[in-house]
């Protein structure tokens, strides 16, 4: 249930025991939604059965020191393993508690820069009764979040020669899939801020466009690369693409028409191919891009219509070493799901390829 205070800004599925949805309210609450829970209502209609869902856990008005201010702009769940290995330092819970059940950290980002860390845990049993201690969780729920940790971001944004645009506004987040530790983070002002949920000093704070000067462009979108290598994409709502590696201030590689100008919406790199990655724009087409065979625009463009495109996400088996298979699951505007499936070309790795890649991107240096 969404209230008319409030608008939903990001939903995940973290585990498969549970959503995490994030809500823009008053007080940019939090919450999370049991899948398996009893008290769900459920609906037929026009021969669809329909489920209402009540959420088990909310930092609404009770977690109110350390509640977001401003509007919810991302959510991102953090690297399992990563957990583990420092459980003992974050997490606020006992040894049996934590080792109950599901039990992992995500990260919450407002536009003002406050990102906040989380513990998600599963309670041993539920009690029906409800919780004196935990106001947040509804009688019965049996996951509840616990504030971990706040980093303000708005400090590394500040900087001589910005005040002119005014506070910048933080829009999405991406940890690095090796060393989550490393975050980085989108704004409104064509920066992408780098940093480390420890505080540690980082080499280069921000990342820049190939410009100079400061230019109103919204990095939209954020991806960093699934094959072990520190680099990562940005789409802007300038229509402009840029890869990055994580240890260089400016892009490798800076693609600036290749929409026509059309605000980049979603960005995700390929999980089979690592010279490969994908691209929707505002205008409801799709990109694709294989550099090994161009690294001046994408080889494929397809528009949708006229179910005008709203989303895009890719899905496929990169564990397999053959017979595997690569596919966008799209979501229309009519409230559709379908889902397309790629030309092995752009699914089957050819030799050598992230050796040839990494060739190239060297010749761009």
């Amino acid at each position: 249930y969404v209230s008319r205070r409030s608008r939903v800004a990001a939903l995940a599925l973290l585990k498969p025991s549970c959503y995490l949805l994030e809500q823009c309210t008053a007080q940019s609450s939090c919450g999370i939604y049991e899948k398996t829970l009893r008290i769900h209502q459920y609906v037929k209609l026009s021969d669809c059965f329909w489920t209402f869902r009540t959420s088990t856990f909310s930092t609404d008005g009770v977690l109110t020191s350390v509640n977001h201010r401003s509007p919810l702009q991302a959510i991102e769940p953090i690297s399992a393993s990563v957990y583990k290995k420092q459980s003992f330092v974050l997490s606020p819970f006992s040894t049996q508690e934590e080792m109950s059940g599901l039990s992992f950290h995500i990260a919450s980002l407002d536009q003002s820069g406050v990102l906040n860390m989380w513990v998600v845990v599963e309670l041993p049993k539920a009690d029906i009764a409800g919780s004196i201690s935990d106001l947040g969780l509804i009688p019965g729920g049996r996951i509840k979040l616990v504030h971990s940790a706040v980093i303000q971001l708005s400090d590394s944004l500040s900087h001589k020669g910005y005040e002119f645009w005014g506070t910048t506004q933080t829009l999405n987040i991406k940890f690095l899939p090796s060393d989550p530790n490393h975050f980085i983070v989108g704004t409104d002002i064509g920066l992408i801020s780098h940093g480390t949920r420890q505080d540690l000093r980082v080499s280069p704070k921000l990342f820049k466009p190939q410009q100079h000067g400061m230019r109103p462009v919204k990095v939209n979108v954020i991806d960093f690369s699934p094959f072990g290598e520190p680099m990562f994409l940005a789409g802007c709502s300038d229509g402009s693409i840029r890869l990055y590696q994580l240890t260089s201030e400016y892009p490798l590689m800076q693609w600036n028409n290749s929409t026509g100008g059309r605000a980049v919406t979603s960005l995700q790199w390929s999980l089979t191919r690592p010279a490969v990655f994908l691209v929707q724009d505002d205008a409801s087409c799709i990109y694709v891009w294989d550099l090994l065979k161009s690294d001046l625009g994408p080889v494929a463009k397809q528009p949708v219509s006229p179910d005008r495109l709203v989303a895009m996400t890719v899905m496929g088996e990169p564990e397999k070493t053959s017979g595997s298979f690569l596919a966008l699951v799209l979501a229309r505007a009519s409230g559709g799901v379908d889902i397309q499936f790629l030309k092995q070309e752009w699914v089957t790795p050819v030799g050598n390829e992230q050796r040839k890649l990494h060739l190239l991107l060297q010749e761009a240096m």
